[in-house]
């Protein structure tokens, strides 16, 4: 649903797999309402739009983040059909002819929002569902799990976001003290 924090998610789990090494494309594909370039401090220009329109290539839209390992391709100028650029065969050309990275990571528009992330999911690898805690309803993730199912996407899972254990009554947690010593008999202790 919006506000979930989807683009804060994505932008921040891309730069962490950057981190371990593995060369990773964040692809902002929501052409509604695009975050990624604020995430990062880019112009949203020269991005997708452009290359599906054929104004400029692959390589001109994509830009280098802060982020070693980590580069993106912003939205561009918003089109009149996002939906029918995102499931056009140029789309799917566009994500097959991207070399070089061992990831690319494509964030899209809300799931209950709009077609946009149904179309893209039958040619994603995988989907991740991002859900804010205490605000999206059991019955909205479960229909638009539905929906990504009906699609034949592969939902791989879902990240909870704000979430507040303490106020949910998640209990089972375990704390580690680094200045306890952990001893084999209670006798050692003692000494």
């Amino acid at each position: 649903a919006p506000q979930e924090g989807k683009s804060f998610i994505s932008s921040n789990l891309s730069a962490v797999i950057a981190m371990t090494g593995t060369r990773i494309l964040i692809i902002d594909a929501d052409l509604r309402r695009p975050m990624q370039h604020k995430q990062f401090d880019v112009a949203n220009k020269n991005g997708l739009t452009d290359v599906l329109a054929g104004r400029i290539s692959i390589e001109e839209a994509i830009q280098p983040t802060p982020v070693q390992n980590l580069d993106l391709m912003v939205a561009g100028p918003h089109p009149d059909n996002p939906a029918e650029l995102l499931g056009s065969e140029l789309m799917s050309r566009l994500l097959d002819s991207i070399t070089g990275y061992d990831m690319i990571l494509i964030d899209t528009p809300p799931v209950s929002a709009v077609a946009d992330p149904l179309i893209l999911s039958r040619i994603a690898d995988g989907v991740v569902m991002v859900v804010r805690s205490n605000k999206t309803e059991r019955k909205l993730v479960l229909q638009c799990r539905s929906r990504l199912t009906e699609m034949d996407a592969n939902v791989l899972g879902a990240i909870v976001n704000r979430l507040d254990w303490r106020r949910q009554g998640y209990g089972y947690y375990y704390y580690y003290d680094y200045n306890s010593v952990y001893y084999a008999d209670p006798a050692e202790e003692r000494d």
